[in-house]
């Protein structure tokens, strides 16, 4: 189902792009447990962060561009810096270039860059087999009519794709549903995963700061759409990074998503199934269920803006049992064929039924 194994054990990715070392260790307290070492560095420097953040046990997604060219290719390079990282147990995820293909029209790197990204993949692989490459993609293929063939061309050249979704500001929440779930349908089937990249700010103008439920409903229904992880943009204009201190209430909701999101690996590495919940009213409302083992986690998301009471139905709930509702310390009662909830706006809840 596409779960991350990191030394043989399930992995659920909670990263950020990017921080200073300083914060490396309140990062991990939020409950982060990986990060970009930045698409700009020397070898030296990616070893020297990779270290830092090793001490406060927090893993790297390692880039091997030439300083200031995130973008672009310098093969020998590119596997010299394979080289170096591979042993390193700071060591996760290596990188493509920067969104390295956009589609057609828009980006310049689009034709170019595709045949090096699969010789690079193919000499990568050959070099370090122990560690999967991810590339990160535009919103443009979840937006373009000829995305899914760009997802394709993808796969061809990374492990697993990476989708920058943006921007919060300009579009509804459901969104990040909908562009997981296509990125999900194009790679699975073809033994490929994603992680998706989720904002914690939107860098247009005048700059946009989601609210703590609006954090937790983009991580829920990425995941709900299929991403096996995330990873934060924490960048403002002119790429300010917002800093671990200077949004109290962002990082304090993530701390607690963060530790919801890590006791859910069984279910992030579930058989995901969009056709056995419904619920009532089917409008503004998003219900998946992934199963593992004699468990089934059952999301469900509010996308709108307003609350809502919802009926959820599921063939086999028993009219009468308590239904845990995860990382909420409650339960709801089942009637025959399923159960009620109240949903404030942006709301997710994830019910677990043994």
């Amino acid at each position: 189902e596409g779960e991350f194994l990191l030394n043989g054990r399930s992995f659920v990715p909670l990263g950020l792009y990017h921080i200073t070392a300083p914060d490396y260790p309140m990062a991990r307290r939020l409950g982060f447990n990986c990060l970009g070492t930045g698409r700009w560095r020397t070898a030296a420097e990616t070893m020297a962060i990779l270290d830092e953040a090793w001490k406060s046990g927090i893993y790297g997604l390692t880039s091997s561009c030439r300083p200031g060219e995130g973008h672009i290719y310098y093969h020998d390079e590119y596997i010299d810096k394979v080289r170096t990282f591979k042993d390193h147990p700071a060591s996760f995820l290596r990188l493509q270039p920067d969104e390295l293909l956009g589609y057609p029209g828009t980006n310049p790197y689009f034709t170019p860059l595709l045949e090096p990204g699969r010789k690079y993949y193919r000499e990568a692989q050959g070099v370090d087999p122990n560690h999967l490459m991810m590339a990160t993609t535009t919103s443009g293929p979840s937006l373009h009519p000829e995305g899914r063939e760009i997802l394709e061309k993808y796969c061809t050249f990374t492990d697993v794709v990476a989708l920058d979704n943006y921007s919060i500001g300009k579009r509804p929440i459901a969104f990040y549903y909908q562009a997981a779930s296509l990125v999900d349908s194009v790679v699975r089937p073809r033994g490929k995963t994603q992680l998706f990249v989720v904002q914690s700010c939107d860098s247009a103008s005048p700059i946009y700061m989601p609210n703590p439920a609006q954090l937790r409903a983009q991580a829920y229904l990425t995941m709900m759409g299929g991403a096996k992880g995330i990873a934060w943009y924490i960048y403002a204009g002119s790429y300010q990074e917002i800093g671990l201190r200077e949004y109290p209430e962002g990082w304090a909701a993530m701390k607690k998503l963060n530790r919801e999101l890590s006791t859910l690996a069984p279910a992030l590495a579930g058989v995901r199934s969009t056709d056995a919940v419904r619920t009532f009213p089917a409008e503004g409302v998003i219900a998946v269920r992934m199963s593992a083992g004699n468990t089934h986690y059952v999301f469900v998301a509010n996308t709108d803006n307003s609350p809502k009471t919802c009926a959820v139905t599921m063939d086999g709930v028993v009219a009468g049992r308590e239904i845990p509702v995860h990382g909420e310390y409650r339960t709801v009662r089942a009637e025959a064929g399923g159960w009620g909830d109240f949903f404030l706006p942006f709301d997710v809840h994830v019910y677990v039924i043994k």
